[in-house]
C-alpha cells in the first residue's frame, strides 16, 4: 500500500500517513500504487525525471510531516469558533456585548459539534456575573451618595436651627453691605 498524496509505501490498514500526514483510503491506495510493469511514453530518459521529481516531492513532505505529527495536523485543521472566543475575552472587558457574543457564540457551537461550546458558557457566566457586580456596585454607590448627601442636609438643618448661625450670618451681612 502507497501514500495517495506522497507515494511512500506504507504499512496495511494506516489511514494517515507517517510520512506527510496525508489521509489515505485502501482503495485509493492500493490503486495509486506505482506500476513498475508501465512504460514511459516518452521514453527511459522521461520517466527517470518524472521518478526523480516525485521522489524529491515526497522527501519534502515527509520533512515537512516530520514537523508536526498527524495529530497536530488534524488539530490545526479543526474549525474554531471565533465568536465565542470574542464573547470570552469581552465578558471581561464589556460584559453586555461579551453576553451576546457569548449566546451567539453557545448556539453557533450546536451547528459546529460542540466547538467552542464550554468558551460560550464561560462567556455567559463571567458577562452576568460581572454585570450583577456592576449592578450592586451602583446600587450601592447610589444609597451612599443618598446617606452623605442626608447627612449634609441635617447638619445644614442643625445649623440653620441655632440662634448664633443667624447672629452670624447677619454680622457678615452688614460688613457687606
Amino acid at each position: 500500500m502507497f501514500c495517495t498524496n506522497c507515494g511512500k509505501e506504507l504499512t496495511e490498514g494506516v489511514t494517515v500517513c507517517p510520512y506527510c500526514g496525508g489521509h489515505t483510503d485502501d482503495r485509493d491506495a492500493q490503486s495509486a500504487a506505482p506500476s513498475e510493469t508501465a512504460e514511459a511514453p516518452f521514453g527511459a530518459d522521461a520517466a527517470e525525471g518524472i521518478q526523480s521529481a516525485q521522489t524529491d516531492a515526497a522527501e519534502d513532505g515527509a520533512q515537512q510531516g516530520s514537523d508536526a505529527s498527524p495529530d497536530a495536523q488534524d488539530a490545526q485543521k479543526k474549525p474554531v469558533n471565533g465568536i465565542a472566543i470574542a464573547g470570552l475575552i469581552l465578558s471581561v472587558l464589556f460584559a453586555p456585548l461579551g453576553l451576546v457574543l457569548s449566546i451567539i457564540g453557545l448556539v453557533r457551537s450546536k451547528k459546529m459539534d460542540g466547538v467552542g461550546r464550554k468558551l460560550g458558557i464561560a462567556g455567559i457566566v463571567i458577562s452576568v456575573l460581572v454585570i450583577v457586580c456592576v449592578i450592586v456596585f451602583i446600587v450601592l454607590y447610589v444609597v451612599l451618595f443618598i446617606e452623605i448627601l442626608q447627612a449634609v442636609v441635617d447638619g445644614i438643618n442643625q445649623e440653620l436651627n441655632d440662634p448664633d448661625t443667624y447672629a452670624a450670618i447677619s454680622a457678615m451681612m452688614s460688613m457687606i453691605f
